[in-house]
């Protein structure tokens, strides 16, 4: 945590401050610092001098600096989730398993009507592993655009299932989301779910 708040700016350190559990004020420290540190090898200048801006929907981007990075990063519970490329914007989401919550009335909201029948079919026993597989994919794509989470989450469709491989399947009612696309779900154990997803180029 030393490590961490030595690399962040000032406004960063304002906001850490502002968390009203020492855990989330924590968590907020590390994340952000491990991205600094992460970033400063890509771009081979120090943690600290990193700038972030904005875009109008809130995404964070490196600001007044040549080369082309882009990144993201996710975080819930006791872990984070980073992507970077040179090439494309990712967009990445990461969920702790074991929290309450109203997945079926989620879904209700969030979800077109085919994932939620299909969420319907799966056993009881994996529904919640499932909602989140298909929550975490449907972020990660909205992440990876430069609308970011504006995108309506039930205007387009992803594989749903958690064995089932992560594609992107019906888009058409989202121009922003029109190209081919690459959904990645990486292992990172049994009380976490994650997703990756990037456009990926002609």
């Amino acid at each position: 945590i030393r490590h961490c708040l030595a690399h962040l700016s000032p406004q960063e350190l304002q906001r850490a401050e502002r968390f009203h559990f020492e855990r989330d004020r924590r968590c907020f420290i590390s994340a952000r610092g491990i991205l600094r540190l992460l970033l400063s090898e890509h771009l081979d200048i120090m943690p600290a001098e990193i700038a972030f801006a904005h875009t109008r929907n809130g995404k964070p981007f490196v600001a007044d600096y040549a080369a082309p990075v882009h990144f993201n990063l996710s975080h819930s519970g006791e872990r984070a989730l980073y992507a970077i490329s040179q090439t494309c914007a990712p967009g990445v989401d990461i969920e702790h398993l074991n929290r309450d919550i109203d997945y079926s009335g989620l879904a209700e909201r969030f979800f077109t009507q085919r994932e939620c029948a299909a969420l319907q079919r799966i056993p009881e026993s994996g529904r919640k592993r499932a909602f989140f597989a298909c929550w975490t994919r449907k972020e990660a794509v909205t992440k990876a655009t430069s609308a970011g989470l504006s995108l309506p989450l039930d205007q387009f469709e992803v594989t749903l299932a958690p064995d089932a491989a992560p594609r992107l399947l019906d888009s058409a009612a989202v121009p922003q989301l029109a190209g081919c696309w690459n959904l990645y779900a990486p292992d990172i154990g049994n009380d976490y779910i994650a997703a990756v997803a990037a456009r990926r180029r002609e």
